[in-house]
């Protein structure tokens, strides 16, 4: 896909090759993932607040060496993550792809939507998609995060955003 649809830009993601569709007028940030120090990408409606928090908007999260730092393969380590949502949060719908060179860039895929009540008492939509790649040990976290209220539009724009992005399988 080399234009982008109507009212978005493609927004280049040198350091590890990729690219993904940034809505126009929303923001990009390069910066590290609050919990873990990670480095991240962020494309987001409003300016992040704070140290990568965001009301609406994508996260990208490279990572490599997982087996080294988990134990266990990308895919499998994936599987985990989306079982841990279900346990803490209780899914509202999740799927799983495997590795598929035309469907998803050789990348297995596993995703998941949970809803999250903030300690404010505000309920937002999380929306996960893990991209895998086991022969070179590399995996990419997707999250798209949107106030519940945002509904069906959020949810529409967090699927062009993750079924879009170009990544690469080796870093």
């Amino acid at each position: 896909m080399n234009n982008p649809p109507a009212g978005f830009t493609w927004q280049e993601l040198p350091e590890i090759r990729g690219r993904c569709l940034k809505p126009v007028g929303w923001h990009f940030t390069k910066g590290k993932t609050l919990r873990e120090g990670w480095s991240a990408y962020f494309i987001t409606k409003d300016k992040l607040i704070g140290h990568g928090e965001q009301l609406t908007g994508l996260t990208i999260v490279p990572r490599q060496n997982i087996y080294a730092r988990h134990g266990q393969t990308p895919s499998l380590y994936a599987k985990q993550l989306s079982a841990e949502a279900a346990k803490n949060f209780g899914l509202l719908t999740s799927f799983s792809l495997p590795a598929d060179k035309k469907a998803n860039q050789g990348f297995a895929l596993e995703g998941f939507v949970y809803r999250y009540k903030a300690p404010d008492g505000s309920a937002r939509i999380i929306q996960t998609v893990c991209f895998s790649f086991d022969p070179s040990d590399l995996f990419y976290l997707t999250t798209f995060e949107a106030p519940e209220s945002d509904g069906k539009e959020a949810a529409r724009t967090a699927e062009l955003l993750q079924k879009t992005l170009q990544l690469q399988t080796d870093l």
